[in-house]
């Protein structure tokens, strides 16, 4: 009887505990800007990509071997480059 009472509380517990988790997730709304990379500009030279359609929006260009912050940004759009100046790819961060 002891351990019938013991392990209603253990299983109660957990379907409280289960429910209320999903309620914080279900509540919870992403603040997180949707990122939109240019897969058509790998291969291009950077020099030739219009930058300005990116408008207000942070960005930089990484050639190979340069200094970059470590901080994230999930807005930035990042452009890495070849030695040549060759857009190899986009992402964000």
């Amino acid at each position: 009887m002891k351990y019938l009472l013991l392990s209603m509380l253990v299983a109660s517990t957990f379907v409280m505990v289960t429910h209320a988790t999903a309620q914080d997730i279900n509540s919870t709304q992403m603040s997180t800007p949707t990122c939109v990379t240019f897969p058509e500009w790998t291969g291009q030279p950077v020099d030739t990509i219009d930058l300005s359609i990116l408008g207000e929006r942070p960005h930089r260009v990484l050639k190979p071997d340069s200094m970059m912050t470590i901080d994230y940004s999930p807005d930035r759009l990042n452009s890495k480059t070849d030695q040549d100046g060759i857009n190899i790819t986009t992402d964000c961060g």
